[in-house]
C-alpha cells in the first residue's frame, strides 16, 4: 500500500507541473481560439483539450523519460502538452459530424498550405504549426502523425457488421495507440533503436487494451468490435492481457538501461496497468454467475468498472502489490 501511495504522489507532482505549464503556455491560446470560434468549437472541446494536455504527458512523457535516463526539459514538456491537447481534435475528425476525415488527410498532404474549413480544424492546424519548429525532425513528426491517421482510418473496420477474427482485431486495435506512443517517444528522442521501439509500441498496445476493457459497455452500444466485446471467455481475455504485460517486461529487459531506471519505469507502467485487473475480475465473476452468457443482456452497471469507487481503488492497490504472473 505504501508503494501505491508513493506512486500516487509522484503522479500528483507531475500533474501539478503540467497544470502550471498549461496555465502559462496554453490556456490563453485556447481561450482566444474559443472566443473567435464558430459553432464547431465548444467549451466542451476546450475542457477535453485541457484534460488531455495535463494527463497524457504523465504516462507517455514522464514514463518515457525514465528509460532514456533523463528528466523532461522545459521544451519537451511544452511540446508534449501542446500535442496532447491536439489529440482529442484529431479523434474528432473520425467522430464529429462537423469534421471530415478527408480534410485530415489533406492537412498532411498540403501541410502549411492547407486552408482550415472551420474553427475546430483551424485550432488543430495551428497547434501542429506551433509544434513543428520546436521538434528535432519536423518532417518525421508529420509522417508519424500520418501513420496515426492511417491506423485510425483502418480502425473504422471495427464498426463493420462482419466479425473480425482476434489476430486481425488485435492488430487493428493496437495500431491506433502504439503509433501514438511512437510519436510521443519521437518528441523526446531524435532516433530510436529497435529495442526502444519495441518497448514503446508495447506500451501503446497495453494502453489500448486497457481502454477496450474499461470501455466494453460503451463499445457494445456503439457497435464497435474490440478484444473485449468479442471475447468468448473473460478468463482468456485476462490471460491474454497478462501475456501482453509479460511482452512489455521482456522488451524492458532487453534495453541497455541501468536497473534503477528499469525498475522505476516498470513500477510506473504497472501502476496504470494493474487497475485493468479490477475490471477483468468483475467480468470474470459476471461470467461465472450467469450460465446463459450474453453481453447484450447485461446492464451498464454490470459491465462498467467504476474506478472512482473506494472499493475498486482498494482492489487496484492490492493488485499493484502483486506481480503480474501472481494474478
Amino acid at each position: 500500500m505504501i508503494s501505491f501511495i508513493k506512486i500516487l504522489f509522484q503522479i500528483a507532482k507531475q500533474v501539478v507541473v503540467n497544470y502550471f505549464f498549461y496555465r502559462k503556455y496554453l490556456r490563453n491560446f485556447l481561450k482566444q481560439a474559443l472566443s473567435d470560434a464558430d459553432k464547431t468549437l465548444t467549451i466542451k472541446d476546450i475542457k477535453r483539450m485541457q484534460f488531455f494536455s495535463i494527463f497524457i504527458p504523465v504516462m507517455l512523457g514522464y514514463g518515457f523519460s525514465l528509460i532514456r535516463e533523463k528528466k523532461l526539459t522545459k521544451k519537451e514538456r511544452w511540446t508534449m502538452i501542446y500535442f496532447s491537447a491536439a489529440t482529442p481534435l484529431f479523434d474528432d475528425f473520425f467522430d464529429d459530424k462537423n469534421l471530415d476525415v478527408n480534410h485530415l488527410e489533406t492537412i498532411f498532404v498540403e501541410r502549411e498550405n492547407y486552408q482550415p474549413q472551420n474553427s475546430k480544424e483551424k485550432l488543430f492546424f495551428e497547434i501542429l504549426l506551433s509544434i513543428k519548429p520546436k521538434i528535432h525532425q519536423p518532417e518525421k513528426f508529420i509522417n508519424l502523425c500520418f501513420n496515426i491517421f492511417i491506423a485510425q482510418k483502418t480502425a473504422l473496420k471495427q464498426t463493420s457488421k462482419e466479425k473480425l477474427n482476434d489476430p486481425e482485431l488485435k492488430k487493428i486495435s493496437f495500431a491506433k495507440c502504439s503509433q501514438s506512443a511512437i510519436l510521443f517517444w519521437s518528441l523526446l528522442n531524435e532516433d530510436s533503436t529497435e529495442a526502444e521501439k519495441d518497448l514503446v509500441l508495447q506500451v501503446g498496445n497495453l494502453i489500448q487494451y486497457t481502454d477496450d476493457i474499461f470501455d466494453l459497455w460503451f463499445d457494445l452500444k456503439d457497435g464497435t468490435q474490440t478484444l473485449a466485446t468479442n471475447a468468448t471467455s473473460f478468463i482468456q481475455l485476462e490471460n491474454d492481457f497478462n501475456m501482453e504485460l509479460e511482452n512489455l517486461k521482456s522488451a524492458l529487459e532487453r534495453l541497455p538501461v541501468v536497473d534503477f531506471y528499469k525498475e522505476k519505469f516498470w513500477k510506473w507502467q504497472w501502476f496504470f496497468f494493474s487497475r485493468t485487473f479490477v475490471a477483468t475480475k468483475k467480468l470474470i465473476e459476471l461470467e461465472h454467475t450467469n450460465q446463459d452468457f450474453n453481453l447484450e443482456n447485461f446492464s451498464r452497471q454490470q459491465l462498467v468498472c467504476d474506478m472512482e469507487k473506494w472499493s475498486n481503488i482498494w482492489r487496484w492497490a492490492q493488485n499493484f502489490n502483486l506481480k503480474p504472473l501472481d494474478r
